[in-house]
């Protein structure tokens, strides 16, 4: 092990990082902390300046339900269709979460589905499920 900063290849141990349980070090020469990310490299911790910034569209597709549905939605070609439960876990969301019921059943995904004589929701793109809806293959909910 060699120090970045120093060049001192002199380390103590200095804990266990919480989250990977790898050693970390700390150089006895500068006390610089140091980690493994392999069995001979080391890198520093990285500072405040070089974490970027999350952007809006990073911070929608995080939290946003509706924003991480619509883009789904958005998504599906004509003739491409997924139920309720397939939607969820292409948007990764948990039907038991919080508000997530409410957003695909909210009036602005209206033209994206269409009840199945089954009782199952499909979603599709517009043009389709308005077809499919005309058709009484699905029907308007």
């Amino acid at each position: 092990m060699k120090c970045q900063d120093c060049g001192s290849t002199d380390f103590v141990k200095n804990g266990k990082n919480q989250k990977t349980q790898r050693q970390k070090y700390k150089c006895k020469n500068c006390g610089s902390d140091k980690y493994p990310i392999d069995d001979k490299t080391l890198i520093s911790k990285p500072s405040l300046s070089e974490v970027s910034p999350m952007t809006e569209e990073q911070l929608r597709a995080k939290y946003d339900l509706s924003f991480i549905v619509q883009t789904a939605l958005s998504q599906l070609e004509k003739g491409q269709f997924l139920n309720k439960e397939m939607l969820l876990k292409r948007c990764k969301l948990s039907a038991s979460a919080a508000g997530v019921s409410a957003t695909i059943h909210a009036e602005q995904f209206k033209p994206y589905r269409g009840k199945a004589k089954g009782g199952d929701i499909i979603f599709g793109h517009p043009d389709r499920i308005r077809t499919l809806i005309e058709e009484t293959v699905l029907f308007e909910i």
